[in-house]
């Protein structure tokens, strides 16, 4: 038995019943005193956007922010993420004004749940994948052809294309797109491995979401993302692509996508490369999916319309 987890686990159920058994209100727990500032902030922003919601949306946000900090947290980190998450949203009930105290324990008890029962199956499918299989938060790395010794790749499927030798790459850094003083995506290569540092659109007023190094950051907690050798995709709530970098050819790299710029946006998919400066709410693209959803359940599976 893993004697920190289970005293974890103690305590978590002693601070439950301490919050709630308060008559005069909740009585919140301070953060555990093991854990970094930055944990706290990332966790303090998931709460933000779960909000006062109650019945099947709490289970959905609450799930949804649990995956997505368990993505982003550290194994020292993980260990205390239902502590953590739980200080931070019992404190926020606490300070609500318009929520009454019986509702408020309501909540807390129906939260601290679904916290637990997403954190134990995340546990559990960790033990269940196979090497081949990515955590969330990183991305498979993109795979050289061993008898590929140049790579083309275009934005857009038939859009602007560029070529560079595969040795050029794993010297140093390029920037294959230049649109108005603007490059949506910095390539580069490392032990066959390619790798594109991009900023994609994350939705109308949110920050965008980054990938540096093969690593996914700023994902909203309701997206998904897939990948392989072969591909990388991220797609938002309701599976929609919004970006997509994969292989037409061994030697051919395709970037498909949503990508923003100071002012607006690039737009390329199948047919099209093109730049608007009018920035809708919503964004029409039109891509097919690369891989099958939800990824946890299909991790690194083509999808049989979109098997590239």
């Amino acid at each position: 038995m893993n004697t920190s987890k289970s005293v974890v686990g103690l305590s978590m159920n002693l601070f439950i019943l301490l919050a709630v058994g308060n008559a005069l209100g909740l009585d919140c727990p301070k953060a555990p005193e093991q854990v970094r500032k930055d944990w706290e902030v990332e966790v303090a922003a998931a709460i933000v956007k779960i909000g006062p919601v109650k019945g099947g949306e709490l289970t959905t946000r609450t799930r949804n922010a649990t995956q997505d900090l368990l993505g982003k947290l550290p194994d020292a980190g993980r260990i205390y993420l239902e502590q953590m998450m739980f200080a931070a949203y019992c404190s926020a009930l606490r300070d609500d004004k318009t929520i009454k105290e019986s509702e408020k324990a309501k909540l807390l008890k129906a939260y601290s749940a679904e916290v637990r029962d997403t954190i134990a199956r995340s546990s559990s499918r960790g033990k269940e994948k196979s090497s081949n299989q990515r955590t969330d938060g990183d991305l498979k790395g993109l795979r050289f052809s061993e008898k590929a010794e140049k790579v083309s790749f275009s934005l857009g499927e038939r859009g602007i294309a560029v070529g560079y030798k595969i040795a050029d790459l794993e010297k140093s850094l390029r920037e294959p797109f230049n649109l108005n003083n603007f490059s949506p995506a910095k390539v580069y290569a490392r032990s066959g491995i390619f790798y594109a540092d991009v900023k994609v659109f994350g939705g109308s007023g949110a920050p965008p979401i980054e990938i540096k190094n093969n690593q996914l950051l700023n994902k909203p907690p309701n997206w998904d993302f897939n990948s392989n050798d072969k591909a990388i995709e991220i797609v938002n709530e309701d599976y929609l692509p919004l970006y997509q970098f994969y292989y037409k050819s061994p030697s051919h790299i395709v970037v498909n996508g949503v990508f923003p710029f100071p002012g607006g946006l690039i737009l390329a998919d199948e047919n099209r490369s093109v730049m608007t400066t009018s920035v809708p709410v919503t964004v029409s693209i039109k891509l097919k999916r690369i891989f099958k959803y939800p990824s946890w359940k299909y991790p690194g599976q083509f999808d049989e319309q979109g098997n590239r």
